[in-house]
């Protein structure tokens, strides 16, 4: 029997610089994801761009991490949401939606937002969540406050469905 051939070393080494980028690093944060071809929506940790330099000492906002491994471009349109969609009960800690913009959309709905709220949607769709005293901040998502991001999506879908965004016409 043939042994297996020595693995992929560019391959390794890019699992290995992922890891550090996300894993180890205190600049990670964790988002919500709802992809195109998923059941339900994940967990992802979102690394601080290339670009950004952490030498400054502030932590990353939602423009300074990496999500273009998440949305395929890095066209993409950060919706803040303060309140409840729809309300104005303010939430304690505001959201980011974030999606590609009209023109750079994928042509595939998202079976994840259709499957749990009967909303079509093209492309992946991303949730960061921001700090309450520093809202600039983002901070990381824990796995209890998913099916609360989930009521919140299905509002915000709900009014954006028929109503694009400005400049997304």
């Amino acid at each position: 029997m043939a042994s297996p051939g020595p693995p992929d070393i560019s391959e390794s080494n890019e699992r290995i610089r992922w890891s550090v980028k996300c894993g180890l690093t205190s600049f990670a944060r964790k988002a919500v994801i709802y992809e195109i071809h998923s059941q339900r929506p994940r967990l992802v940790l979102l690394a601080a761009r290339e670009d950004w330099d952490p030498a400054c000492g502030a932590l990353s906002s939602t423009e300074d991490l990496d999500m273009s491994n998440w949305l395929g471009s890095t066209n993409h349109r950060i919706t803040p949401m303060n309140c409840i969609p729809g309300t104005d009960c303010y939430l304690r800690n505001g959201f980011d939606i974030v999606t590609l913009r009209q023109d750079g959309r994928p042509s595939q709905a998202n079976s994840t937002l259709q499957k749990m709220f009967s909303q079509e949607w093209f492309g992946n769709l991303l949730v960061v969540k921001r700090g309450f005293y520093d809202r600039s901040r983002a901070i990381s998502i824990t796995s209890s406050e998913v099916s609360t991001i989930n009521a919140l999506v299905e509002r915000w879908l709900e009014l954006h469905i028929d109503n694009p965004l400005p400049g997304d016409e």
